[in-house]
């Protein structure tokens, strides 16, 4: 008798255990259904936000609050996103980007493996002294640098105002893409590169052949994250700025305001900064600094 009472309360204390095993199990799943459904719609939003934003009027869209539908459908916005022009902004965006990221690549790589492979006093002077750049804020050399440019226009004859090779050529050592190289250069083996050199491999076909395939990884992270090319310019009514390459292109963007003739150099960029000011109300501006 005592034994089947025993049993009796066994049993009722594992129903009661597996029943509160099932509650924590749905309660667990309820709270992991939530946490994902919210993390879904704070990442719908902007999508959700960009193409209703396409369906308002300028008017509306710089309304505050901002209404989440449109009082009024308008398609108007997409005739003037699929002109002629609009290609071509397409076309110096990706020669500007393309070409910025290519040459950060080739002279970060080149930088790191001479300053890590081939070390010396002055190797380091010079990786600090690239380093203390990237800790100076772009704004206080941007006129200066504008200002060196026009000087290497006027001495040597190369243009470099309105042009892509101006917006480039500031950008052939990169801080950061230096720095992002020389520790990925610490990873490869010496040993590896004396193996090469005994096999009558010459510096160059070492950095060709056996370092930039194990620093693939590092290269494409700083392609897509560290290149300055990415996310480079932008522009916002009253406390925005417009920013390097718009700079080294005045002329041209006059012309997207109707002031010049050359819209050769206008990128997307540029042009949805100046569009943005378009549409703001009198008394904004978009400032070079």
């Amino acid at each position: 008798m005592q034994q089947q009472t025993e049993s009796v309360q066994i049993d009722k204390l594992r129903h009661a255990s597996g029943r509160s095993a099932r509650w924590q199990r749905l309660f667990t799943r309820i709270l992991i259904y939530a946490l994902l459904t919210a993390g879904s719609i704070i990442f719908f939003v902007p999508f959700y936000w960009v193409v209703i934003a396409s369906l308002k009027t300028p008017a509306e869209l710089q309304a505050i609050p901002p209404t989440w539908w449109p009082e009024m459908l308008t398609w108007a916005n997409y005739p003037i996103v699929w002109r002629a022009e609009f290609a071509r902004y397409f076309l110096n965006s990706f020669i500007y980007s393309g070409g910025t990221t290519v040459i950060v690549l080739i002279t970060s790589s080149l930088i790191g493996y001479v300053i890590v492979k081939d070390s010396s006093r002055l190797g380091n002077i010079i990786f600090w002294f690239i380093l203390a750049a990237s800790m100076v804020p772009f704004v206080t050399y941007l006129l200066p640098l504008f200002n060196m440019l026009l000087r290497i226009q006027k001495l040597l004859g190369v243009p470099m105002i309105n042009t892509y090779w101006g917006m480039i050529m500031p950008w052939i050592v990169f801080p950061f893409g230096v720095f992002l190289m020389r520790q990925a250069m610490f990873g490869i083996p010496s040993d590896l590169l004396d193996a090469a050199r005994i096999d009558g491999a010459t510096e160059i076909g070492i950095y060709w052949r056996v370092v930039l395939p194990l620093v693939r990884h590092n290269m494409a992270a700083l392609a897509t994250r560290g290149s300055p090319a990415y996310g480079d310019v932008s522009g916002h009514c009253r406390a925005g700025g417009v920013r390097r390459p718009i700079l080294y292109r005045v002329p041209s963007l006059h012309h997207c305001c109707g002031l010049d003739h050359r819209p050769h150099f206008c990128n997307l960029p540029s042009f949805a900064a100046l569009y943005h000011r378009r549409h703001c109300h009198s008394g904004t501006q978009v400032n070079p600094v």
